[in-house]
């Protein structure tokens, strides 16, 4: 059930997938992730480092910092408290929401 877990320091759970590092309240479910930091969920997901509290949802992110979610989305980075869903973007920072878009980058949305 579990594979490969080199580092688990907190309290966390992880099912089914490859971790490096886990640190603090976090869970990976399916997922190759990298570095797993503060309260985070992955599942179904390859992402390279996430933190703060972020949860991400069948997408392949590099990083995610801060309130954010990502689901079947391939983001680079995500940053601030956004949601981007079903789109391909560079860099999303601020309170921003993208569905379905192919977007470079944009800040906040009002």
């Amino acid at each position: 059930m579990f594979r490969e877990t080199h580092i688990d320091s907190g309290n966390s759970s992880r099912h089914e997938g490859n971790l490096g590092v886990v640190q603090g309240n976090s869970m990976c479910i399916e997922g190759n992730s990298g570095v797993v930091q503060g309260n985070s969920m992955c599942i179904e997901g390859n992402s390279g480092v996430v933190q703060g509290n972020s949860m991400c949802i069948e997408g392949n992110s590099g990083v995610v910092q801060g309130n954010s979610m990502c689901i079947e989305g391939n983001l680079g980075v995500v940053q601030g408290n956004s949601m981007c869903i079903e789109g391909n973007s560079g860099v999303v920072q601020g309170n921003s929401m993208c569905i379905e878009g192919n977007l470079h980058r944009f800040g906040e949305l009002k």
